[in-house]
């Protein structure tokens, strides 16, 4: 799991998560509503999509996030992790404390793969459980 990551608001501007991005080379960023509970994620892709039309940098990120956004709590085993990605055909998933609103860190597909060898999608497809 990696802890170093930013988090923004629903009512920060799309140039100031770009920013974020690319000073820290990430891909997504979650997005939290008022209450501080994840609300989506804004990705490159929903960045990408929103210049295309010319939506202005001034634009929330409430208007062009992904939702809802995906988590897991930090207590949960990493296949219950995993499967979630592979079943959501998702990178990445954002982990909070059990009861709490609180993002602690991410996990992402490539980080599993580092540390167990054959997990490619097809891998660890054919070993997942679903009685598990």
């Amino acid at each position: 799991m990696t802890t170093t990551f930013r988090a923004h608001e629903e009512d920060d501007c799309l140039f100031q998560i770009k920013e974020t991005m690319s000073a820290n080379r990430l891909r997504t960023v979650p997005i939290k509503g008022r209450d501080g509970f994840p609300r989506g994620v804004v990705t490159t892709t929903d960045l990408r999509l929103a210049y295309l039309p010319g939506v202005p940098v001034s634009t929330t990120a409430r208007s062009v996030m992904s939702g809802p956004a995906c988590t897991r709590t930090y207590g949960e085993r990493l296949i219950g992790a995993v499967k979630k990605m592979i079943f959501w055909d998702l990178d990445s998933l954002y982990v909070h404390k059990e009861g709490t609103a609180d993002i602690v860190g991410v996990v992402t597909l490539a980080e599993v793969a580092r540390v167990r060898s054959g997990s490619c999608r097809t891998c660890m497809i054919s070993r997942i459980d679903l009685n598990e």
